[in-house]
C-alpha cells in the first residue's frame, strides 16, 4: 500500500511539474511573466542546530516510537529464545547477535538523522527559509534554489511549541516556526494548512 501511494503522489508530482512547465513555456513564447499566485500568508523561519534538535525530537517521539517499540520488542524475543532455546550454541549466539544488531541499529537511527541534517545546515550558506503560502502551493526559497511545491507533496503535517513540520517523506520535513507568520499567527495556520491539505 505505501508503495501504490508513493507512486500515485510521483505520478501527481510529475504532472503538476509538466502543467507548470507548459505555463512558463507558453508564458515566454508569449513575452510575459506569469504573476506570483496570491500570497495568503508568509513564514520566516531561522534554521539552527536548536531547530533541528527540536525536529529530532518530535521525529522520534511521534514518527519513529512505534518502529522502536516493535524493534524492541523482537530484539528482547530474540535474545529470550536464544537463552532458553536448546539450539545449538553456535545458532543461539548467531540469534543474540542478531537482536543486539536490530536493537543498536533502530536506537542509533536519531543521532544519524541529527548527524546528517547538521552537516546539511552547516554546508548551506543562508540558515533562513521564507515561505509563501498560495491557495494551491506554496514558495519556499532561502536555503535552496526558490522552489514551488503543490499541498499534495505534504505526506505529514506534525508540530511541537515552536514549530510546524511539513512532512516531505518518512524523514524529511520542511521547519515553520510558529513565531515567525506574517498576515497570519499559527492557529489560524494550523487550520490552514490542514483544508488545503485535505483540498489537494
Amino acid at each position: 500500500r505505501a508503495e501504490r501511494q508513493r507512486r500515485l503522489l510521483a505520478d501527481r508530482l510529475a504532472q503538476y511539474r509538466f502543467e507548470e512547465q507548459e505555463k512558463q513555456e507558453k508564458a515566454a513564447e508569449e513575452g510575459r511573466t506569469i504573476p506570483e499566485p496570491e500570497t495568503i500568508c508568509s513564514n520566516r523561519t531561522e534554521y539552527s542546530e536548536a531547530a533541528v534538535r527540536s525536529f529530532i525530537a518530535y521525529h522520534v517521539s511521534h514518527r519513529r516510537l512505534p518502529t522502536i517499540l516493535i524493534y524492541t520488542v523482537v530484539s528482547i524475543a530474540f535474545l529470550l529464545f536464544a537463552a532458553l532455546s536448546n539450539m545449538d550454541i553456535v545458532m543461539r549466539i548467531l540469534l543474540a547477535a542478531m537482536a543486539v544488531v536490530i536493537l543498536v541499529w533502530e536506537l542509533l537511527m536519531p543521532s544519524k538523522l541529527k548527524k546528517a541534517l547538521m552537516a546539511l545546515l552547516k554546508s548551506s550558506p543562508n540558515k533562513r527559509n521564507e515561505y509563501y503560502f498560495h491557495k494551491k502551493d506554496f514558495r519556499v526559497t532561502g536555503m535552496q534554489s526558490s522552489s514551488l511545491y503543490p499541498y499534495f507533496q505534504i505526506t505529514h503535517v506534525g508540530e511541537n511549541k515552536e514549530y510546524f513540520f511539513l512532512y516531505f517523506g518518512e524523514e524529511t520535513a520542511y521547519y515553520v516556526s510558529k513565531s515567525g507568520f506574517t498576515g497570519t499567527d499559527a492557529d489560524a495556520f494550523r487550520d490552514f494548512i490542514r483544508e488545503r491539505i485535505k483540498q489537494a
